[in-house]
C-alpha cells in the first residue's frame, strides 16, 4: 500500500489535495488508472484535522526515470496512458498535471496513471 498524510494545519494545500485525490479516483474504475483503497480521517470534534490517503502500491517505474530509446515501447506506454486518460475524460475528470512522472510502467509493461491531487471536474 502507499500513503499520503497531511495535516490541515501545517499542510492545507496537501491536505485538499489528498482529498480531491480520493473523491477523483472513488469514481474512477480502470486497469490504468491507480486506485485508492481508502481514506482515514482523524478528527477533532466535528473537523477533520489530518487526512491518509491510502492507494494500491505499483511495483513500477516511473516514465521520468526511463531512459528507453525504443519507439515501439514508448508508443505503447503513451498509449496505456491514453486509455487512462479518456476513462477520466468519460467521467468528466482532468488530470490537470499529466507528466512523465505520473505514468507508471509495470515490468511487463502494463501502465499506471498516478498522481490525481490536482485533477478537476471538466468545465471547471
Amino acid at each position: 500500500m502507499v500513503l499520503k498524510n497531511a495535516c490541515r494545519a501545517s499542510e492545507p494545500d496537501s491536505f485538499e489535495r489528498i482529498l480531491r485525490e480520493h473523491d477523483v479516483l472513488s469514481g474512477l474504475s480502470d486497469p490504468t488508472i491507480r486506485p485508492a483503497v481508502r481514506i482515514h480521517r482523524v478528527r477533532e470534534g466535528l473537523r477533520t484535522t489530518e487526512v491518509t490517503l491510502v492507494a494500491r502500491f505499483v511495483d513500477a517505474s516511473d516514465l521520468s526515470e526511463s531512459n528507453e530509446i525504443d519507439a515501439a515501447a514508448v508508443l505503447t506506454a503513451a498509449a496505456g496512458a491514453c486509455e487512462g486518460l479518456a476513462h477520466a475524460h468519460e467521467g468528466e475528470i482532468v488530470h490537470g498535471r499529466m507528466d512523465a512522472g505520473h505514468i507508471l510502467r509495470e515490468p511487463g509493461g502494463g501502465i499506471r496513471i498516478i498522481g490525481f491531487g490536482s485533477a478537476v471536474k471538466a468545465g471547471t
